[in-house]
């Protein structure tokens, strides 16, 4: 005899509607990516790729190009920052960002204190 389609159909959908529902690890990390990248791009600091200084518009299209090679690698904000925003993939030196008269501070560690900000609801 069988499962009458309606049945079928609702049993399905029954099925998949929670997990659609719910926000997936994948949804924060998307977040968290986005997040850094436009703070990135909204900043007025100087980015400094092998020595030399992209605006952040210019530092962010460049982030954003790298995470969309290698995006499907990529599983939390923290591999973002290390295989996309920290160093030049051709040199391997360091991305460097400097803010108004501060001392250049390599991305890294600038990046890590934005996402620790916006993981603890602040928006900087």
């Amino acid at each position: 005899m069988g499962i009458p389609r309606a049945v079928l159909l609702v049993s399905i959908v029954a099925f998949f509607v929670p997990v659609a529902v719910l926000p997936g690890p994948g949804e924060t990390v998307g977040r968290e990516i986005a997040f850094l990248l436009n703070a990135i791009e909204t900043s007025e600091c100087a980015f400094l790729r092998n020595d030399v200084p992209y605006s952040s518009r210019e530092a962010a299209a460049h982030i954003r190009k790298k995470y969309d090679y290698l995006g499907d690698k990529i599983g939390s904000a923290e591999e973002f920052i290390e295989l996309c925003a920290s160093s030049s993939s051709a040199s391997g030196k360091p991305y460097m960002i400097k803010c108004g008269d501060s001392e250049p501070v390599s991305s890294s560690t600038w990046l890590r204190k934005k996402l620790e900000d916006f993981r603890r609801g602040g928006s900087d």
